[in-house]
């Protein structure tokens, strides 16, 4: 999941339209399929993610970080999921208690989806701190899968220093996220078993 910088989040707190477009982007899919399995109906999923982008302009001053934004714009596309289901209910028993049982499942794909992009941001902030060569092969290999030789071909290096690169790239990214992963682990552990 890309990052939200913090330059396209102040662009965006000050109206800027082209940085609505980025997020708009970034978190339409995501959001439209959230909303479609919520409530199985793809044109209702389409009305709930559009507006919930509608309401995320109307309040952009208000939002100070990228974890603010993506806070917003799932909590909102739930709300209005629920909404739309209870307003659609029958009455009948059957119906309303399946509205219940959507809700822990869905609040535990919004608790995964939430851990599983932190640690995807902090994953891709840490590449970035990466040295020069070391990001450059670390990108080409894992992130857009191509094989030593070909790196090597383009680096202009050596096979052996693209396997030197790769090996140094995964023991500082170890490191570097030991202690989130650790952190994150002894969350999951603690999640109520109803939310796994």
């Amino acid at each position: 999941m890309k990052h939200l910088g913090q330059d396209l989040v102040t662009q965006f707190t000050q109206g800027n339209t082209r940085a609505f477009t980025t997020i708009y982007n970034i978190y339409y899919p995501r959001l439209f399929n959230f909303a479609k399995r919520m409530v199985e109906n793809r044109q209702e999923a389409q009305d709930i993610t559009a507006e919930t982008f509608v309401k995320l302009w109307r309040l952009h001053p208000n939002f100070s970080s990228h974890e603010k934004i993506r806070a917003f714009l799932f909590v909102t596309a739930r709300n209005a999921c629920y909404d739309y289901l209870k307003y659609n209910a029958k009455e009948n028993s059957h119906q309303k208690e399946l509205i219940y049982q959507l809700m822990p499942e869905t609040d535990s794909v919004i608790m995964r989806d939430e851990i599983k992009a932190d640690v995807l941001d902090h994953i891709y902030t840490e590449i970035e701190k990466l040295p020069q060569q070391c990001k450059a092969v670390f990108t080409l290999s894992y992130l857009e899968g191509r094989k030593n030789n070909e790196i090597a071909e383009l680096l202009k290096i050596t096979d052996k220093t693209v396997r030197n690169q790769k090996v140094l790239a995964k023991k500082l990214l170890r490191v570097a996220l030991f202690d989130h992963l650790r952190v994150v682990s002894i969350l999951v552990c603690f999640m109520p078993a109803g939310l796994l």
